[in-house]
């Protein structure tokens, strides 16, 4: 858990200690211990998943066709899963911010969950160009795109 929140973190765009980072590790309601359930865990997963399915999908599926051939189908898919991953990012703290489900020490804010939201949406879009480039060599039409 240590290294997905030093990965998350290490982009800055929303606020770790004292703040939203605290919130996302599992720091319980009480402010005592971290016995929650990582956002963290739950957004890479989801990442990992989500952008598998589409990019199987797009190498190995459906969109395995013409016209579906081109680098601008190629980034419909890269960025419907980062916009994917970006509202399961954005939505999970943001219900506890909303439902006051959070430590009332932490000083987060929805400004905060955007910009975590956006920072699962960046990992995303590397993982699906990552990705891509291991399994699109035996894809019968695509297998040319992105490059």
């Amino acid at each position: 858990m240590n290294i997905l929140s030093g990965l998350f973190e290490a982009v800055g765009l929303y606020s770790t200690s004292g703040g939203l980072g605290e919130h996302l590790r599992g720091l319980d309601v009480n402010c005592q211990t971290f016995s929650r359930q990582s956002a963290y865990s739950i957004v890479f997963l989801f990442m990992i998943l989500v952008n598998a399915v589409i990019m199987l999908n797009y190498y190995y599926g459906l969109l395995n066709r013409h016209p579906f051939n081109k680098l601008g189908w190629w980034l419909i898919n890269v960025f419907t899963g980062a916009f994917i991953i970006y509202l399961i990012a954005y939505l999970e703290p943001h219900r506890d911010l909303v439902n006051n489900n959070y430590c009332q020490e932490l000083n987060f804010h929805n400004g905060d969950c955007v910009r975590f939201g956006l920072t699962a949406a960046i990992y995303s879009v590397i993982w699906s160009v990552l990705l891509s480039l291991f399994i699109k060599w035996k894809s019968i039409v695509n297998k040319k795109i992105p490059f």
